[in-house]
């Protein structure tokens, strides 16, 4: 299975030639940042479903969050569980702080995902904030219309 996720590099160079061609089109610049913030949102939310389900802790007997949320775990579905784990990791990247107790880290599993949900969403919001900056800074129109003008050229020598 490890062997199907080269499959990400093929689509990493083509969507850096997609990029090329299109000369810097900052649509695709955030489409590919959204993209990263939504997987490593799953990331985060996956590894955060685990640490508060009992799997985590050798002996499973320290109740977590999916626990105190959720009392009953065999009478819930899948997509609760996928969805409150997944609200908890996109607002620990956000940095946004829920009034709901139940996300409360408890157990050291949680604290220490907490922990690096913290990071993650410092890094990502950085990573964020310095690709808006970057796509602010280069937006010169009298720039992308001399590249437009310099493709169709390239274009034409081309064929």
């Amino acid at each position: 299975r490890l062997l199907k996720l080269l499959r990400l590099v093929r689509i990493k160079r083509l969507l850096e030639r997609w990029e090329e061609e299109l000369y810097g089109n900052t649509s695709i610049r955030i489409g590919k940042m959204l993209t990263m913030v939504g997987v490593l949102s799953h990331w985060s939310c996956c590894t955060w479903y685990f640490c508060g389900d009992g799997s985590a802790e050798p002996d499973g007997t320290e109740d977590g969050w999916v626990q105190a949320k959720f009392n009953d775990t065999s009478s819930v579905d899948g997509d609760s569980l996928y969805f409150a784990s997944f609200f908890w990791s996109a607002m620990s990247i956000v940095k946004v702080q829920t009034a709901d107790p139940v996300y409360r880290a408890v157990k050291l599993s949680e604290q220490l995902m907490a922990l690096a949900g913290a990071m993650l969403g410092t890094f990502v919001t950085s990573v964020v904030i310095g690709q808006v900056a970057d796509m602010i800074a280069h937006s010169n129109p009298a720039e992308k219309a001399r590249n437009d003008a310099i493709g169709l050229v390239h274009g034409f020598l081309h064929e």
